[in-house]
């Protein structure tokens, strides 16, 4: 008797398969509600995380100005590694280099290397800053040939850009050949540049400059002017660069353009902005209908030895190309317009933040971008 009621008492403990599935939903009920919601309050931390970096990117090339004299001008340069996170350089200018334009003609550029008392500033990995080019202000395209000193954001097969109009672009840094010296033309960005001693933000300036930026070591450095000079090893690339631009006989003009012109591997050409956009660039991809990639984490394929062009788009890179505009400045249903849903035409849900930059203080002011 007693074995009898001990196995009815167990019996009666036990859940019925009904009351698991009951728990079960009332679990998958609460998981439908709390995950989005999870996923709202990351959203939006990583997306504050983001602005309050960019903003401490700023403060700290103002900084680097104001503590500076002469003509040495501060710059945040913004750089992007395939696979890794878009981050901020505070650089210096270093002095001025005899260099060649696209057509083989003298021209004076400005160096700048990263200051050796700021460290790299770097957003949340996923998100990116886009700089306005201007209409005219990036290089040959859609057969309109312009000053052949403007080699900025050159036009490509892979990655079609129309100079008459206004680009929003990318900082394409990390998209080259490092097997070789002279892959330096593909390494393209954009800075916003300070003025020495009072800290003023160069709006107008529309010259393009080289940030000396040292790729990985490769077999090209052991040979040649480069394996005197090696940018990779310098712990100071301001002294380095000033080393290489005032050897008064070690080393001729053809060779400092070697090491840091314009078609040098471990040379950005950069030209100053005035518009910054904020963004995440998996939504930017989504609402393009492309799909990143994914060992870049970006828009743009991984560089291939022997490719046609550097850097390319991914596939759909057309339409991308004509498309990203209107997607970073809220036009995201293409249509031409800002406007809500009418009842035909999808709605415009705009995800980005446009920053103007105030001349006097460098201070990011967001602004409403039209189509």
């Amino acid at each position: 008797m007693n074995a009898t009621r001990q196995v009815r008492r167990g019996i009666r403990s036990a859940f019925t398969l009904i009351e698991m599935l009951v728990v079960m939903i009332i679990i998958v009920i609460l998981l439908g509600i709390a995950v989005p919601s999870f996923q709202a309050i990351l959203s939006s931390s990583e997306s504050a995380l983001a602005e309050t970096m960019l903003k401490a990117g700023m403060r700290a090339g103002r900084d680097a100005a104001l503590r500076s004299s002469g003509d040495r001008d501060s710059a945040v340069v913004f750089f992007f590694e395939p696979g890794g996170q878009c981050s901020m350089v505070v650089c210096v200018k270093a002095g001025t280099l005899l260099d060649e334009d696209g057509a083989g003609n003298t021209v004076a550029r400005e160096v700048f290397a990263p200051s050796p008392v700021n460290q790299p500033i770097q957003l949340p990995r996923g998100w990116s800053v886009r700089g306005y080019a201007p209409a005219y202000s990036i290089g040959v395209s859609n057969n309109v040939t312009l000053d052949a000193n403007h080699e900025w954001y050159e036009s490509n097969p892979g990655r079609p850009l129309n100079a008459q109009q206004g680009n929003w672009v990318f900082p394409e840094t990390g998209f080259y050949n490092t097997t070789v010296n002279n892959d330096g033309f593909n390494r393209q960005s954009f800075m916003v540049r300070f003025q020495a001693g009072s800290g003023l933000v160069k709006i107008a300036d529309t010259s393009t400059v080289l940030v000396v930026a040292p790729g990985p070591y490769a077999a090209w450095r052991g040979s040649g002017v480069f394996s005197q000079h090696r940018a990779d090893q310098a712990e100071d690339l301001t002294k380095f660069v000033q080393r290489v631009l005032t050897a008064p006989t070690s080393l001729s003009d053809s060779q400092r353009r070697q090491l840091i012109g314009l078609r040098a591997s471990d040379s950005v050409l950069c030209r100053a902005v005035s518009q910054l956009v904020l963004y995440e660039e998996r939504e930017l991809a989504r609402g393009l209908g492309v799909r990143a990639d994914r060992d870049t984490s970006s828009l743009y394929q991984p560089f291939v030895v022997g490719a046609s062009s550097a850097p390319e788009l991914v596939a759909g890179a057309d339409v991308t190309a004509r498309n990203i505009n209107r997607w970073v400045t809220g036009d995201t249903n293409f249509d031409g317009r800002h406007r809500s849903f009418n009842g035909v035409n999808r709605e415009d849900v705009p995800n980005t933040r446009v920053f103007a930059l105030d001349r006097a203080t460098g201070t990011l002011l967001q602004v409403e971008v039209e189509p």
